[in-house]
């Protein structure tokens, strides 16, 4: 099951991977993650 964006964004954030990161990358990011997931 895809994660949401909140939960992929809080889990980052839980491991301080997430400083200050513009949405913009956020949404590649995630869009990339869920490609492989």
């Amino acid at each position: 099951t895809p994660i949401t964006m909140d939960e992929l964004e809080d889990m980052l954030m839980e491991h301080g991977i997430m400083k200050a990161v513009d949405e913009t990358q956020i949404g590649k990011t995630a869009a990339e993650l869920q490609a492989i997931a």
